[in-house]
């Protein structure tokens, strides 16, 4: 009987939604087949947001959101699955995308390869 070493990474989709990286969602939309005007009204669309906080009823300056995409709106969970929807694609992970979770596995039954492969989990 061998021995598997199993690594298990959930990914949290409020952490990812908030952390989409515009240049990356414009390029995947662009390889979507998305380009010229539909492109821009999305980039118009993500592009100078602000926020505010209310913390015990004391409110904070503005500042400019320059990435994630809309939480709350009709668009944002869709801009995100065409962010992450690829993940699988891009990894040698197993990774399992059902709705707005994700989790990639790693496993292997050498230790030495199984600690070559963990290190790349954060790269991905």
């Amino acid at each position: 009987m061998s021995v598997v070493f199993l690594s298990i990474v959930i990914l949290s989709v409020v952490v990812l939604s908030i952390v989409v990286v515009m240049s990356i969602l414009f390029n995947k939309l662009e390889k979507m087949g998305i380009r010229g005007n539909m492109l821009n009204w999305f980039r118009s669309y993500l592009a100078k947001r602000t926020q505010k906080c209310d913390v015990n009823g004391s409110l904070s300056d503005e500042g400019e959101i320059d990435i994630g995409v809309l939480q709350g709106s009709t668009l944002g969970p869709i801009l995100f699955l065409c962010y992450v929807n690829d993940l699988p694609n891009s990894t040698d992970m197993l990774s399992l995308l059902f709705a707005d979770d994700t989790a990639c596995l790693i496993s292997d039954t050498n230790i030495t390869r199984y600690y070559l492969i963990l290190p790349n989990i954060t790269e991905h």
